[in-house]
Parts: structure tokens; sequence; C-alpha cells
């Protein structure tokens, strides 16, 4: 099932504030929409487990629901993780919106190699096993 969900809008909401890259969310003219959902599913992709993923709505379905983005937690993979890697994820997640005040074009932003500098810069290589390994300490 999936839900939108306050709680990982509040964290969406606290990370784009904490992060000046990510300011361009936060544009006040015309904002770049994002909703924030959990699901209870599991998700793989080429046998390795998502714990989050990005998707860009369309057109059609932005006429619907109001939303250019959808970020969405992976409950079974998430649920336990303490609030640090969780922020880490969120902050992944959000690198893939792009968003141009000027025109007010929105875009999905895939991954590149300066996504995961910049989190292996900020928070380092292991941070999720090592967030889990802590967890189970």
């Amino acid at each position: 099932m999936y839900v939108l969900n306050d709680e990982i809008r509040a964290l969406g909401e606290s990370v784009i504030a904490e992060h000046e890259e990510l300011a361009h969310l936060k544009h006040p003219v015309a904002p770049c929409r994002i909703a924030y959902m959990y699901s209870d599913k599991d998700k793989s992709h080429r046998g390795r487990t998502v714990y989050a993923d990005t998707t860009k709505v369309s057109e059609m379905m932005q006429a619907l629901t109001g939303y250019d983005f959808v970020i969405t937690f992976y409950g079974h993979v998430v649920d336990d993780l303490p609030e640090a890697p969780l922020r880490i994820l969120m902050y992944h997640e959000l690198l893939h919106v792009g968003y141009e005040p000027e025109t007010a074009k929105c875009w999905l932003i895939p991954h590149d190699v300066e996504d995961f500098e910049r989190i292996i810069t900020r928070y380092g290589l292991y941070w999720l096993e090592e967030a889990q390994q802590k967890q189970e300490a």
C-alpha cells in the first residue's frame, strides 16, 4: 500500500532547509511540488534492495494530483533506520529533483558521479552499512 506520509514530508522539508544546494526546491514563486510517500511493499532493482526512489509525475497525473515528483520510502527496509541515514537517504532522493525557477520547469536528474561524490564526501562511503551496524549493536 502507498500512502502520503507527513513524517517523510517533514524530513524532506528539513533536509531541503539545511542544504543550500537544494534551495531551488523552496522557490517562493513556482515551487516544485513533491509528494512524500511511504510504501509497505518491498522493492528491488537488479537484485538490490531499493530503500527509496524519486519519480517524475507525468503531465496528466500532475493535473490529477498537483505534484511534480513523488519520493517514496519503502517501509520494511527503512522502518528501523536511525534518523541520520534517513536524512542522507532523503538528501540523495532530493538531488534527483531538477527545477529551474525562471522557467518553472521540473525534470528528473539521473544518478551521476557528482551525486555520489557529494554523499561520499559528506557522509562517507559506507554510511548506510555503518548506520545498520550501529542499529544492530
